[in-house]
């Protein structure tokens, strides 16, 4: 058994992990005990990695599908001929805003897919690029936009005395925003805030596994998260607490 250091790239987080590998074949993930971020941390999905990579469905070639609707495999370059004339199709009899561009969370991981995505889209003419952030949370662009941004810059979680969540589960997605909740081995991270004092506020209709480590659960109705915060604005408003 040969062990390999590396980190996981199923999510964001890329915990350190550590790989035993058996004739060339990956046969167990488990976390880096000696990594300094994730600490030896690693969710199920990183350690189910090994079946991923060997499962029989798993697509390895270039497949098309023919008039009796079965899949074969083709050439990579004979692949994306046959796509760039369905495309130069699509284009010269809808134009250039026919096409779309889907670039998904891993995309944002690496420094050369988006970057490339941008440019491909360009030189087609067409605006229509898309990423997981315009599809389903855009208004974290465009609020900005409208309302402006606070320029002072944004409280790191290890300095916090308080931290409110909404509608947030991080300890499962491994994801807090980009505010900086901790996406890498959260649950000792958050365990370790609180054991030093930090006063954790979730707002979830739902009493989740972040919710229960809360010092206060705010299990708001669905849909009602505006009508809190409203309220909290018009207290630091009249209190004049800015």
């Amino acid at each position: 058994v040969t062990t390999l250091k590396s980190f996981c790239r199923f999510c964001h987080a890329m915990c350190g992990i550590e790989v035993e590998v058996v004739d060339g074949r990956v046969e167990r993930v488990r976390g880096d005990r000696d990594n300094p971020i994730t600490r030896g941390f690693s969710c199920i999905k990183g350690r189910s990695l090994p079946e991923q990579l060997d499962h029989p469905e798993r697509l390895r070639e270039s497949l098309v599908r023919g008039a009796d609707g079965c899949l074969t495999p083709i050439a990579a370059e004979a692949a994306m001929d046959e796509i760039a004339a369905a495309l130069r199709q699509i284009i010269d009899r809808d134009g250039p805003r026919a096409l779309a561009l889907y670039a998904g969370t891993a995309a944002y991981q690496s420094s050369v897919t988006l970057p490339f995505a941008r440019a491909w889209m360009a030189g087609i003419g067409s605006p229509s690029y898309y990423t997981s952030l315009t599809i389903d949370q855009p208004n974290k662009i465009v609020a900005p936009q409208i309302h402006g941004s606070f320029l002072g810059g944004l409280q790191s979680f290890d300095s916090s005395d308080v931290w409110m969540l909404f509608g947030c589960n991080a300890i499962v997605s491994m994801y807090g925003g980009t505010a900086g909740f901790p996406s890498f081995n959260p649950t000792r991270r958050l365990r370790d805030a609180l054991a030093r004092g930090l006063d954790l506020i979730v707002v979830d209709p739902r009493r989740t596994e972040t919710a229960r480590m809360a010092s206060l659960h705010l299990p708001v109705r669905p849909g009602e998260d505006a009508t809190l915060l409203a309220g909290m604005l018009r207290i630091i408003l009249e209190e004049e607490l800015y």
